[in-house]
Protein backbone atom coordinates (compact mmCIF):
# COMPACT_ATOMS: atom_id res chain seq x y z
CA UNK A 1 0.00 0.00 0.00
CA UNK A 2 1.49 3.32 -1.07
CA UNK A 3 0.35 6.84 -0.15
CA UNK A 4 -1.32 8.83 -2.92
CA UNK A 5 0.68 11.96 -3.64
CA UNK A 6 1.11 14.18 -6.68
CA UNK A 7 4.89 13.67 -6.52
CA UNK A 8 4.54 9.90 -6.87
CA UNK A 9 5.40 8.33 -10.23
CA UNK A 10 2.75 5.65 -9.64
CA UNK A 11 -0.52 6.74 -11.25
CA UNK A 12 -3.84 6.85 -9.48
CA UNK A 13 -6.09 4.33 -11.21
CA UNK A 14 -9.09 6.21 -9.85
CA UNK A 15 -7.72 9.39 -11.41
CA UNK A 16 -7.11 7.66 -14.73
CA UNK A 17 -10.68 6.40 -14.80
CA UNK A 18 -11.96 9.93 -14.23
CA UNK A 19 -10.52 11.39 -17.44
CA UNK A 20 -9.62 10.40 -21.00
CA UNK A 21 -6.93 13.04 -21.53
CA UNK A 22 -4.11 10.49 -21.17
CA UNK A 23 -5.53 7.99 -23.67
CA UNK A 24 -4.68 9.41 -27.13
CA UNK A 25 -1.69 7.77 -28.83
CA UNK A 26 1.56 9.68 -28.91
CA UNK A 27 2.30 11.33 -32.24
CA UNK A 28 5.94 10.13 -32.06
CA UNK A 29 6.90 13.44 -33.66
CA UNK A 30 10.64 13.61 -34.28
CA UNK A 31 11.10 9.83 -34.17
CA UNK A 32 12.61 8.20 -37.26
CA UNK A 33 11.09 5.01 -38.66
CA UNK A 34 7.43 5.43 -37.78
CA UNK A 35 6.14 4.69 -41.29
CA UNK A 36 4.08 1.49 -41.08
CA UNK A 37 4.86 0.38 -44.63
CA UNK A 38 8.61 0.69 -44.01
CA UNK A 39 8.23 -1.32 -40.82
CA UNK A 40 6.32 -3.99 -42.71
CA UNK A 41 9.09 -4.10 -45.31
CA UNK A 42 11.64 -4.79 -42.59
CA UNK A 43 9.35 -7.39 -41.02
CA UNK A 44 9.03 -9.19 -44.34
CA UNK A 45 12.82 -9.23 -44.65
CA UNK A 46 13.19 -11.42 -41.56
CA UNK A 47 10.43 -13.94 -42.27
CA UNK A 48 11.95 -17.37 -43.03
CA UNK A 49 10.88 -19.55 -45.93
CA UNK A 50 9.32 -22.01 -43.50
CA UNK A 51 8.47 -22.01 -39.81
CA UNK A 52 9.38 -24.87 -37.48
CA UNK A 53 6.52 -26.06 -35.26
CA UNK A 54 5.83 -24.63 -31.80
CA UNK A 55 8.73 -22.17 -31.52
CA UNK A 56 7.37 -20.56 -28.37
CA UNK A 57 6.15 -23.73 -26.66
CA UNK A 58 9.42 -25.55 -27.21
CA UNK A 59 11.38 -22.57 -25.86
CA UNK A 60 9.21 -22.35 -22.73
CA UNK A 61 9.66 -26.05 -22.08
CA UNK A 62 13.41 -25.78 -22.59
CA UNK A 63 13.63 -22.84 -20.20
CA UNK A 64 11.47 -24.57 -17.61
CA UNK A 65 9.15 -21.59 -17.18
CA UNK A 66 7.24 -19.23 -19.47
CA UNK A 67 8.32 -15.81 -20.62
CA UNK A 68 8.51 -13.69 -23.78
CA UNK A 69 5.49 -13.82 -26.05
CA UNK A 70 4.60 -16.27 -28.84
CA UNK A 71 4.47 -13.66 -31.61
CA UNK A 72 7.65 -12.00 -30.37
CA UNK A 73 9.31 -15.43 -30.25
CA UNK A 74 8.41 -16.11 -33.88
CA UNK A 75 9.72 -12.71 -34.95
CA UNK A 76 12.97 -13.18 -33.00
CA UNK A 77 13.39 -16.61 -34.58
CA UNK A 78 12.98 -15.03 -38.01
CA UNK A 79 15.39 -12.21 -37.18
CA UNK A 80 18.18 -14.53 -36.03
CA UNK A 81 17.51 -17.06 -38.80
CA UNK A 82 17.51 -14.42 -41.55
CA UNK A 83 19.92 -11.73 -40.31
CA UNK A 84 22.39 -14.17 -38.72
CA UNK A 85 23.97 -11.82 -36.17
CA UNK A 86 27.53 -12.70 -35.26
CA UNK A 87 26.92 -11.78 -31.64
CA UNK A 88 23.90 -11.25 -29.40
CA UNK A 89 24.15 -9.59 -26.00
CA UNK A 90 21.04 -10.27 -23.95
CA UNK A 91 20.03 -8.27 -20.89
CA UNK A 92 17.35 -10.53 -19.50
CA UNK A 93 17.37 -14.07 -20.85
CA UNK A 94 15.48 -17.35 -20.84
CA UNK A 95 12.76 -18.20 -23.37
CA UNK A 96 14.18 -15.69 -25.84
CA UNK A 97 17.60 -17.33 -25.47
CA UNK A 98 16.17 -20.72 -26.39
CA UNK A 99 14.47 -19.15 -29.42
CA UNK A 100 17.66 -17.44 -30.60
CA UNK A 101 19.79 -20.56 -30.17
CA UNK A 102 17.26 -22.67 -32.08
CA UNK A 103 17.12 -20.16 -34.93
CA UNK A 104 20.90 -20.07 -35.21
CA UNK A 105 21.08 -23.86 -35.13
CA UNK A 106 18.37 -24.22 -37.78
CA UNK A 107 20.19 -21.71 -39.99
CA UNK A 108 23.50 -23.55 -39.59
CA UNK A 109 24.90 -20.38 -38.06
CA UNK A 110 27.19 -20.12 -35.06
CA UNK A 111 26.28 -17.21 -32.80
CA UNK A 112 28.21 -15.82 -29.84
CA UNK A 113 25.45 -15.27 -27.28
CA UNK A 114 26.15 -13.42 -24.04
CA UNK A 115 23.32 -13.78 -21.50
CA UNK A 116 23.29 -11.20 -18.70
CA UNK A 117 20.82 -12.28 -16.05
CA UNK A 118 21.18 -12.14 -12.26
CA UNK A 119 18.56 -14.89 -11.81
CA UNK A 120 19.35 -17.53 -14.45
CA UNK A 121 17.26 -20.64 -14.94
CA UNK A 122 18.86 -24.07 -14.99
CA UNK A 123 18.47 -23.95 -18.76
CA UNK A 124 20.67 -20.85 -18.96
CA UNK A 125 23.33 -22.42 -16.76
CA UNK A 126 23.55 -25.40 -19.13
CA UNK A 127 23.05 -23.57 -22.44
CA UNK A 128 25.90 -22.86 -24.90
CA UNK A 129 26.06 -19.19 -23.92
CA UNK A 130 28.41 -16.94 -22.00
CA UNK A 131 26.38 -16.43 -18.84
CA UNK A 132 26.98 -13.35 -16.69
CA UNK A 133 25.08 -13.65 -13.41
CA UNK A 134 24.85 -9.93 -12.72
CA UNK A 135 22.51 -7.07 -13.29
CA UNK A 136 23.45 -4.90 -16.25
CA UNK A 137 24.26 -2.10 -13.79
CA UNK A 138 27.34 -4.06 -12.70
CA UNK A 139 28.55 -5.19 -16.12
CA UNK A 140 31.41 -3.26 -17.71
CA UNK A 141 30.29 -0.92 -20.50
CA UNK A 142 32.65 -2.66 -22.91
CA UNK A 143 30.81 -5.95 -22.47
CA UNK A 144 27.54 -4.24 -23.39
CA UNK A 145 28.84 -2.24 -26.35
CA UNK A 146 31.20 -4.76 -28.01
CA UNK A 147 28.91 -5.28 -30.99
CA UNK A 148 29.48 -4.89 -34.72
CA UNK A 149 27.21 -4.13 -37.66
CA UNK A 150 24.41 -6.69 -37.84
CA UNK A 151 24.75 -7.75 -34.19
CA UNK A 152 21.93 -7.49 -31.66
CA UNK A 153 21.62 -5.95 -28.20
CA UNK A 154 18.52 -7.65 -26.79
CA UNK A 155 16.88 -6.00 -23.78
CA UNK A 156 14.02 -7.55 -21.81
CA UNK A 157 14.68 -6.66 -18.20
CA UNK A 158 12.88 -4.71 -15.45
CA UNK A 159 11.28 -2.01 -17.68
CA UNK A 160 11.71 0.43 -14.79
CA UNK A 161 13.02 3.99 -14.78
CA UNK A 162 14.35 4.72 -11.30
CA UNK A 163 17.58 5.33 -9.42
CA UNK A 164 20.10 2.56 -10.23
CA UNK A 165 17.90 1.08 -12.97
CA UNK A 166 19.64 -0.97 -15.64
CA UNK A 167 17.17 0.53 -18.13
CA UNK A 168 18.50 4.02 -17.39
CA UNK A 169 22.05 2.83 -17.93
CA UNK A 170 21.27 1.00 -21.15
CA UNK A 171 19.36 3.88 -22.75
CA UNK A 172 21.52 6.75 -21.50
CA UNK A 173 25.00 5.20 -21.52
CA UNK A 174 25.02 2.11 -23.75
CA UNK A 175 22.86 3.07 -26.75
CA UNK A 176 24.81 6.26 -27.54
CA UNK A 177 28.01 4.18 -27.69
CA UNK A 178 26.82 1.46 -30.07
CA UNK A 179 28.37 1.26 -33.52
CA UNK A 180 26.39 1.96 -36.70
CA UNK A 181 24.45 -1.03 -37.97
CA UNK A 182 23.82 -2.59 -34.55
CA UNK A 183 20.23 -3.65 -33.87
CA UNK A 184 18.63 -3.06 -30.46
CA UNK A 185 15.56 -4.89 -29.14
CA UNK A 186 13.34 -3.76 -26.28
CA UNK A 187 10.39 -5.79 -25.05
CA UNK A 188 7.09 -4.53 -23.64
CA UNK A 189 7.15 -1.28 -25.60
CA UNK A 190 3.65 -0.02 -26.34
CA UNK A 191 4.18 2.53 -29.13
CA UNK A 192 2.33 4.66 -30.10
CA UNK A 193 0.95 4.54 -26.55
CA UNK A 194 3.06 4.97 -23.44
CA UNK A 195 0.95 3.00 -20.99
CA UNK A 196 0.28 -0.68 -20.40
CA UNK A 197 -2.81 -2.24 -21.92
CA UNK A 198 -4.01 -3.47 -18.52
CA UNK A 199 -3.32 -0.24 -16.62
CA UNK A 200 -6.96 0.14 -15.54
CA UNK A 201 -7.69 -3.41 -14.44
CA UNK A 202 -4.82 -5.81 -13.75
CA UNK A 203 -1.53 -3.89 -13.74
CA UNK A 204 0.55 -4.45 -10.61
CA UNK A 205 3.55 -2.60 -12.01
CA UNK A 206 3.60 0.74 -13.80
CA UNK A 207 6.55 0.75 -16.16
CA UNK A 208 7.92 3.84 -17.87
CA UNK A 209 10.49 2.27 -20.20
CA UNK A 210 8.38 3.14 -23.27
CA UNK A 211 8.44 6.82 -22.32
CA UNK A 212 12.20 6.88 -21.81
CA UNK A 213 12.87 5.09 -25.10
CA UNK A 214 10.59 7.50 -26.97
CA UNK A 215 12.36 10.48 -25.40
CA UNK A 216 15.71 9.01 -26.46
CA UNK A 217 14.51 8.64 -30.05
CA UNK A 218 13.06 12.15 -30.49
CA UNK A 219 15.28 14.23 -32.81
CA UNK A 220 17.88 11.43 -32.62
CA UNK A 221 19.44 11.19 -36.08
CA UNK A 222 21.48 8.12 -35.15
CA UNK A 223 18.58 5.80 -34.36
CA UNK A 224 15.45 4.74 -36.18
CA UNK A 225 12.69 2.22 -35.60
CA UNK A 226 13.20 -0.83 -37.80
CA UNK A 227 9.97 -2.46 -36.60
CA UNK A 228 7.67 -1.92 -33.63
CA UNK A 229 5.38 -4.93 -33.43
CA UNK A 230 2.94 -2.94 -31.31
CA UNK A 231 2.63 -0.33 -34.08
CA UNK A 232 2.01 -3.08 -36.62
CA UNK A 233 -0.59 -4.54 -34.26
CA UNK A 234 -2.46 -1.23 -34.24
CA UNK A 235 -1.76 -0.13 -37.81
CA UNK A 236 -1.49 -3.29 -39.91
CA UNK A 237 -2.79 -6.34 -38.01
CA UNK A 238 -3.95 -8.16 -41.13
CA UNK A 239 -0.56 -7.82 -42.81
CA UNK A 240 1.22 -8.91 -39.63
CA UNK A 241 -1.06 -11.95 -39.40
CA UNK A 242 -0.01 -12.92 -42.92
CA UNK A 243 3.63 -12.93 -41.77
CA UNK A 244 3.41 -14.55 -38.32
CA UNK A 245 1.60 -17.90 -38.05
CA UNK A 246 -0.90 -18.14 -35.23
CA UNK A 247 -1.06 -14.41 -34.52
CA UNK A 248 -4.57 -13.53 -33.31
CA UNK A 249 -4.76 -9.75 -32.83
CA UNK A 250 -6.08 -8.78 -29.44
CA UNK A 251 -8.84 -6.15 -29.78
CA UNK A 252 -8.13 -2.63 -28.57
CA UNK A 253 -9.83 0.38 -27.10
CA UNK A 254 -7.64 3.49 -26.86
CA UNK A 255 -4.55 1.33 -26.43
CA UNK A 256 -6.23 -0.76 -23.75
CA UNK A 257 -6.99 -4.45 -23.95
CA UNK A 258 -10.56 -5.11 -25.07
CA UNK A 259 -10.63 -8.91 -25.34
CA UNK A 260 -8.53 -12.01 -25.79
CA UNK A 261 -5.75 -12.54 -28.31
CA UNK A 262 -2.13 -11.62 -28.92
CA UNK A 263 -0.46 -8.28 -28.34
CA UNK A 264 3.17 -8.35 -29.54
CA UNK A 265 5.36 -5.71 -27.93
CA UNK A 266 8.88 -6.09 -29.37
CA UNK A 267 10.64 -2.96 -30.61
CA UNK A 268 13.63 -3.27 -32.96
CA UNK A 269 15.85 -0.22 -33.41
CA UNK A 270 18.75 0.26 -35.81
CA UNK A 271 21.75 2.40 -34.93
CA UNK A 272 23.11 4.63 -37.67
Amino acid sequence: MLPRHFYSSIPSVHGLRATDRWRPPRTLVGVNGTDIQEQLEFARSVIPDHWPPDIHGDACRANGEPGFGPVESSFLYGFVYSKRPRKIVQVGAGVSTAVALRAARDAGHEVDLVAIDPYPTRFLRAAPVRLIEQGAQDVALGQLTDLERGDLLFVDSTHTVRADSEVNRLVLEVLPRLRPGVFVHFHDIYFPYDYQRDVLDEALYFWSESTLVQAFLIANERYRIATALSMLHYGAPDQLAELIPGYRPQPNRDGLRAGDGDFPASLYLLAG
